[in-house]
């Protein structure tokens, strides 16, 4: 889970275009050798069916992510503003950036804070759709 936090805190792909050689396995090796004993002695030893890197489980704790941040900003402000803006990826895609902006008011000064939710694929660029 804290590969996958960190990948997130530091705008990191987890993948790449195999399931295999992305920065989640690489972070993973890079652990291993630095001296993470557990994390060798896992992938080592549980079964392949139980060793939790695949790509479905990584999509299930970055959507376990995304609801403690939703519920944190929840937390820290009383309100917020959605922050939308549309754009075509490289691949010609019509996508939505969405983020929120708010007051943080978990510490005793209130600062203003800007938090990227996530992208949003348009199907279609009318405002219904939208």
């Amino acid at each position: 889970m804290s590969t996958i936090i960190f990948c997130g805190t530091h705008d990191i792909a987890l993948r790449g275009k195999k399931s295999t050689s992305g920065n989640v396995q690489s972070l993973y090796q890079f652990r291993i050798e630095a001296g993470d004993v557990v994390l060798k002695n896992h992938l080592e030893n549980a079964p392949i069916n139980t060793s939790y890197t695949s790509v479905r489980v990584e999509n299930e704790l970055i959507a376990l992510c995304k609801e403690t941040l939703r519920e944190d900003l929840s937390n820290r402000s009383n309100g917020f503003s959605v922050i939308a803006d549309e754009s075509a990826d490289i691949s010609g895609k019509e996508q939505m950036s969405i983020g929120v902006r708010f007051v943080d008011t978990s510490s005793t000064v209130a600062v203003i804070k800007e938090e990227f939710l996530g992208f949003a694929t348009l199907k279609e660029m009318d405002a219904t759709s939208i």
